[in-house]
C-alpha cells in the first residue's frame, strides 16, 4: 500500500500496535468458496508470542484508500515464524487479494496485542456451553 493506513492506523499507533509485513509462502482452496493462505511473520511471533485465538489486522488497498481486516492465526509456529490464515470468498478486496496471492507476495499487518496469560495452574477441566435450555452443562 505505502501510503499509511488512514485514521484507523494512527489510532492503532497511539494505542501502540505494532506493524509487521507478511510474506506469502503458498496458498490452498479448502473448498471453492474458502482460501487458506500459508506467511512468515516478518518477525511478529518473536516480538508477541502466541496466544489462544491471537489475531491480526491486514491492510488491503481498497481502490487507493486503506482498507483492514481481522483474522485469526491458523496453526502459527513461533519458531518457525509461520502461520496460516483463512479466507471465506466474496466480494471485496480482502477476498480479490486472498484469491490471488502468490508465494513471495506481501501484505501489512498490525498487532494490538492483548494483556492474555496462561492461568497458573493451568485449568483441570474444560466447560462447554449449553447450546439447548435441556442440555446439562457438564465437563467435557
Amino acid at each position: 500500500m505505502g501510503q499509511g493506513h488512514g485514521w484507523e492506523g494512527a489510532v492503532l499507533k497511539l494505542l501502540r500496535a505494532k506493524d509487521f509485513v507478511f510474506t506469502v509462502t503458498g496458498a490452498e482452496d479448502v473448498t471453492p468458496r474458502y482460501r487458506r493462505v500459508h506467511l512468515t511473520d516478518g518477525g511478529m511471533l518473536a516480538a508477541t508470542g502466541v496466544h489462544p485465538t491471537m489475531w491480526v489486522r491486514l491492510w488491503f488497498d481498497n481502490a487507493g484508500k486503506p482498507h483492514q481486516r481481522a483474522y485469526t492465526l491458523v496453526d502459527p509456529d513461533q519458531a518457525a515464524g509461520t502461520f496460516s490464515l483463512e479466507f471465506a470468498l466474496h466480494e471485496g478486496c480482502a477476498s480479490d487479494w486472498a484469491r490471488t496471492a502468490k508465494p513471495g507476495d506481501t501484505i501489512e499487518a498490525t498487532v494490538h496485542g492483548t494483556a492474555f496469560e496462561h492461568p497458573e495452574p493451568a485449568p483441570s477441566q474444560v466447560f462447554r456451553a449449553r447450546i439447548h435450555k435441556n442440555e446439562p452443562t457438564r465437563p467435557v
